[in-house]
């Protein structure tokens, strides 16, 4: 069953980064049980280590990343030594950069878990992030919440009509109520699909982007451990949307495949893979359909 509710408990407990979606289950029990307040984060920034457990800053810089002082060692480029030799990487020199963490279509899975708090990261972020994200998960929440209640209120409603709770044994019942619940998820996971568009206001507003596969913007270690997706190496700061890729350049015109809505006096940057360096950009001045007039 899952239970909403605003009163407040004894205690709480900010479950780590790395936890998984079926893990929080285990961590507590909802609001106004008596049990432990489970929150979890769901937006933003991710450590490359296990939460509180990295000491780079502070050995380095005497910097405490546990006192909300981190210097952020892992967004600089690092090196692979293997077997005492340099190995050549290509591209990826951001070895320990993860991109960051956006959780909005797992929001269901989150609340028959029974996490009672949504917590969004937003060190050094600017205005416009807290209002977009505060939103987007606002309005997750109650479309999940909504879709959830509903899909278990008719299927209640129609269990007391067939009468099946009379006679019905225990694996039975069981049995109902595990059907149940999955409908509820999936009618959660429908509720909170985000749009192409949503999508990319996230990643506008701030997101790590690597490449059109890694968009900058994961579900982190909410379905498991996957480093290569959450890791690319690519580059360690905010990008925005990825464009599409540059199929010729002549003058000051370049022609773009595009992957994502381009507009005249939209800024944009020429991404060769080494974000250390001075790279190309600027506004756009004008469009054409390439082959038009």
């Amino acid at each position: 069953a899952i239970s909403k509710s605003a009163t407040a408990t004894a205690a709480a407990a900010a479950a780590a980064t790395s936890a998984t979606s079926s893990e929080y289950g285990h961590n507590g029990t909802s609001t106004g049980s008596g049990g432990l307040e489970v929150e979890a984060f769901v937006h933003g920034a991710l450590c490359v280590s296990y939460s509180g457990q990295c000491f780079s800053s502070e050995a380095w810089g005497g910097r405490s990343a546990n006192r909300g002082q981190c210097a952020q060692a892992c967004r600089m480029p690092y090196g692979l030594l293997a077997d005492g030799v340099i190995k050549e990487m290509g591209d990826v020199q951001y070895l320990l950069s993860p991109q960051d963490l956006m959780a909005v279509e797992q929001v269901p899975d989150l609340i028959l878990a029974g996490v009672s708090c949504f917590k969004i990261e937003g060190r050094l972020k600017g205005p416009e992030y807290v209002s977009l994200t505060t939103h987007t998960y606002r309005a997750a929440v109650d479309a999940a919440w909504d879709a959830m209640t509903a899909t278990m209120d008719i299927a209640e409603q129609e269990r007391a009509r067939r009468g099946a709770a009379f006679g019905e044994t225990e694996t039975d019942a069981a049995a109902a109520a595990a059907t149940t619940l999955q409908a509820a998820l999936e009618a959660g996971h429908a509720a909170v699909l985000l749009a192409p568009r949503e999508q990319q206001a996230l990643e506008q507003v701030f997101s790590r982007g690597q490449d059109g596969e890694h968009r900058g913007l994961t579900p982190g270690f909410l379905e498991g451990v996957q480093h290569q997706r959450l890791v690319r190496g690519r580059s360690p700061r905010h990008r925005g949307v990825y464009l599409g890729e540059v199929a010729s350049v002549r003058g000051t015109a370049a022609t773009l495949t595009l992957a994502a809505p381009l507009r005249a006096g939209d800024g944009l940057v020429f991404d060769a893979g080494r974000p250390e360096e001075l790279e190309c950009g600027g506004t756009v001045g004008s469009l054409r359909v390439a082959g038009g007039p």
